[in-house]
């Protein structure tokens, strides 16, 4: 606990994927993907408690051989493919604190589809919501391509998105502008459970690179992934290797 708050994680895995089919379960350097993310809790400092949510036995499986809580079997009306992610979290907002016994305090959101997330960045946006006072951390990563830049077609005519977009000349000039990468959510427990939102009224931001912040949700996600997972672990066994 962090000041005598309790903090709970949860994993959000849904069995279904349209455009990548078993996507959690997919193996991504050599492990399940829904086990980086598990791994990356499991290591983190801060959270008290971790809960793997989901609708799927093959994950839940799987969930329990990495050593994650899998208490339930998330309900088919919270699986379906439009299913918000705030009615999930509450669901197992409310089975914690009835096996608890105690109210939570915070609740992390951490998607199987960020692999490349790492613990720190967790323990980072914990201890940012704390600092803060804010009732909500995003993780984000500065965005490839700048809205300013933009354009639209409206009735055949194609117009700037932003009209202050001609204000700018070079790139260096823009407004650095940030993505939302759905690697960390941090909320205090009123967020979901008073406000049922997936982000409160007063926000920071845990900023990320971009290979940290890879979103799978396709298959071409999936290679970059792969590639970019492969480049961390060379980088590791070269920095190991160094003499002391």
């Amino acid at each position: 606990m962090i000041n005598g708050q309790f903090i709970l994680a949860v994993i959000p895995a849904r069995g279904g994927s349209k455009d990548l089919p078993n996507k959690n379960l997919k193996r991504l350097g050599g492990l399940p993907l829904v086990a980086h993310t598990i791994l990356a809790a499991k290591q983190a400092a801060t959270l008290d408690r971790i809960i793997l949510s989901t609708d799927s036995p093959e994950i839940a499986k799987v969930g329990k051989r990495y050593g994650v809580e899998v208490p339930f079997l998330r309900p088919a009306g919270l699986a379906t493919d439009d299913a918000p992610m705030t009615p999930v979290l509450a669901h197992a907002v409310s089975w914690a604190e009835k096996d608890h016994g105690k109210p939570v305090d915070v609740v992390v959101s951490l998607q199987p589809t960020s692999p490349l997330r790492r613990p720190q960045h967790i323990d980072d946006g914990i201890h940012l919501l704390f600092k803060s006072g804010a009732e909500s951390v995003v993780g984000l990563c500065q965005a490839r391509h700048n809205p300013y830049w933009m354009w639209v077609i409206r009735d055949g005519e194609v117009m700037r998105l932003f009209s202050e977009g001609w204000n700018f000349q070079r790139r260096q000039d823009l407004p650095v502008v940030y993505r939302v990468n759905g690697a960390f959510y941090a909320n205090q427990r009123h967020v979901i459970m008073e406000y049922g939102r997936i982000l409160g009224k007063t926000i920071r931001g845990l900023i990320m690179t971009e290979e940290d912040s890879i979103d799978i949700d396709s298959s071409l996600d999936f290679t970059l992934a792969q590639t970019l997972l492969r480049s961390r672990r060379k980088m590791l066994r070269k920095h190991s290797a160094k003499p002391v």
